[in-house]
């Protein structure tokens, strides 16, 4: 991953072929500090799991999709869980017929590029677990 430009707190970041975004965003944002974040990003991958959370089980159920995706939008944030940085995004993709698939993700791994927008926010965000739901939710 590299940062291509910075303007005060936004960044314009690359993530190159064989790359895996979410982790390696959250390694970035834990070695520069940072704890508040939006971003959003588009691209193109060659594996992907996404999730879809299922509220009566308390589970996420799991998709692995290996094969040429196109990015078509990525969202998400950035929080501070358990002394550590939290990663949150979802997605949406489309294959080779312009069929588009979306969710939660858990591992996208770069394919060709991917390019993130990001937005350092001024304040610590963080996450706590919430009983009721099973999921780490902002606080």
């Amino acid at each position: 991953m590299r940062v291509i430009t910075r303007d005060g707190q936004n960044f314009l970041l690359r993530f190159d072929r064989g790359e895996e975004v979410v982790a390696g965003l959250q390694a970035w944002c834990q070695a520069e500090g940072i704890v508040g974040g939006t971003f959003n990003g588009i691209g193109a991958c060659g594996e992907l799991t996404l999730s879809h959370y299922h509220p009566y089980d308390k589970e996420y159920r799991d998709e692995i999709i290996e094969e040429g995706l196109e990015i078509c939008g990525l969202q998400g944030n950035v929080a501070r869980l358990e002394g550590g940085v939290a990663v949150h995004v979802h997605g949406t993709f489309a294959d080779d017929k312009l069929r588009v698939r979306g969710g939660h993700i858990k591992r996208l791994v770069v394919s060709v590029t991917c390019e993130i927008s990001f937005r350092q926010l001024p304040d610590e965000i963080v996450r706590m677990h919430d009983p009721s739901t099973g999921l780490n939710l902002l606080a």
